[in-house]
């Protein structure tokens, strides 16, 4: 993977580690209107907060920067980088339906944020933000890899991945991720791999996250 820094915009606003919220959204053109709703409905509820966004996209993608800058101008708790990201050229991965390839970006989230960065909150781009996140930012993983919110009565796991029914099944669209573990454990070998075993099992990445990490 060779993610890639386009440019970098920093607004003032003032930053302390407890209040300093690491943020990646993986987007493209066609959702880059709702990235725009999903970062300024965060930034409206948040002004309590900084936030350190990253927004990665693939290099065949032009992200109109301007305006995506343009729809946040009334707000100073931010800092905003656009990284362009290669898959790996050898590599494939399943699709269907309106997912795109954008989906997968965030397994390569070690190579989005410096090694000083130990925690990251990840937003599918279509999320809206309806109140403060300082009590999920703050939330203690107790040791777990990552923290998420099941779907109540899904039984993806079982029905598709072979899971008990007391693991859940859990929507990948919001996760607080512990940047240190993943690294550690190099998370995203962990999530190609099975997928690379399992392709039959894989409908997208948010499969292959419930099999590996449930």
């Amino acid at each position: 993977p060779s993610p890639e820094t386009v440019v970098e915009q920093t607004c003032d606003g003032s930053s302390s580690p407890s209040n300093h919220v690491y943020t990646l959204l993986c987007t493209n053109v066609l959702f880059q209107q709702h990235a725009a709703v999903c970062l300024a409905s965060l930034l409206t509820n948040n002004h309590n907060l900084f936030f350190d966004i990253v927004i990665v996209a693939q290099p065949t993608e032009t992200l109109d920067e301007e305006k995506l800058r343009r729809s946040l101008t009334q707000f100073a708790n931010y800092s905003l980088r656009f990284i362009k990201f290669c898959f790996p050229p050898d590599l494939s991965l399943p699709l269907i339906a309106h997912y795109t390839i954008d989906t997968y970006t965030r397994l390569w989230i070690k190579e989005f944020f410096p090694e000083n960065v130990n925690r990251v909150l990840y937003l599918d781009a279509d999320i809206v933000v309806v109140d403060n996140v300082a009590p999920l930012w703050s939330t203690d993983l107790g040791g777990a890899l990552l923290g998420a919110v099941d779907i109540p009565g899904s039984d993806q796991g079982v029905r598709l991945l072979g899971l008990r029914q007391e693991d859940g099944y859990f929507n990948a669209g919001v996760l607080l991720i512990d940047l240190e573990q993943w690294r550690k454990i190099h998370a995203e070998e962990i999530v190609i791999e099975y997928i690379r075993k399992n392709p039959d099992r894989i409908l997208y990445d948010q499969d292959a996250l419930n099999a590996c990490f449930h």
